[in-house]
């Protein structure tokens, strides 16, 4: 796997999470404040990824 076959798996998996817990959520507002949470760690998470990445 190349790094951008890597970086589209990485944002299939993001979208995945947030559909997950937008179905999860029970209200607007609980949901509207876990995704931000949520959104927040993934990106991190993903650019820390990248920026780790051995290739």
């Amino acid at each position: 796997m190349d790094r951008e076959e890597v970086t589209n798996l990485l944002q299939w998996l993001l979208l995945l999470e947030l559909s997950k817990l937008m179905f999860f959520s029970s209200t607007a507002q609980v949901k509207s404040v876990r995704n931000d949470m949520k959104y927040k760690y993934l990106k991190n998470r993903l650019a820390h990824l990248k920026r780790c990445a051995p290739y």
